[in-house]
């Protein structure tokens, strides 16, 4: 945990207490090592969160290595969502078109990996395909939640249910889903 991140209780989607980030310099880390390892692998990053606000650039997912990167962010014109990835010196970038984010709202968001298919979901709702024939190897750095490796597009908001998982593409069609009605 880095800066003043909270457990709250003011606002959760499931159950009593969600974290709270207040937008400056929080970062929740998930430890380096072979089990956030991405490699060549289906995975699968998905959360909700409820924004604070949505006229900032935000990260809500980072893990990166000196060569290989891999991220969930949102631009600051309020309506722009993107997942991006650094790979083998090449920035590659999937833009989604959620365009109604809006603060003080919760929203499930999920990124999937199946095969070399990318999914980006809002809401259970497929907003953008991409595709990543190579490996983002994350071994070597914590995953960051909350703002980006450098310490930019720090998020302010609540964040519940947050779920990494390696070797599993929960959502590999592109197909609409219903988002989970209870924690995990």
């Amino acid at each position: 945990k880095i800066g003043n991140i909270t457990r709250s209780g003011t606002q959760s989607k499931f159950g009593s207490y969600s974290a709270y980030f207040d937008g400056s310099g929080d970062e929740l880390n998930i430890t380096a090592g072979s089990s956030v390892n991405f490699a060549n692998a289906d995975w699968t990053v998905d959360f909700w969160w409820r924004p604070n606000a949505v006229n900032a650039q935000m990260a809500l997912f980072a893990g990166q290595t000196d060569n290989t990167r891999v991220a969930l962010r949102f631009a600051n014109d309020q309506n722009a969502n993107m997942f991006v990835y650094y790979i083998g010196g090449i920035w590659n970038r999937v833009d989604g078109a959620k365009t109604n984010f809006a603060a003080n709202t919760w929203y499930h968001t999920a990124v999937t990996r199946h095969g070399n298919a990318i999914y980006m979901y809002h809401d259970g709702v497929l907003d953008k395909t991409g595709s990543m024939s190579a490996a983002p190897n994350t071994e070597s750095n914590n995953i960051r939640i909350g703002r980006w490796g450098g310490g930019q597009f720090n998020y302010g908001g609540y964040i519940d249910e947050y779920r990494v998982s390696i070797g599993v593409s929960r959502y590999p069609s592109g197909t609409a889903f219903t988002p989970e009605t209870s924690a995990y």
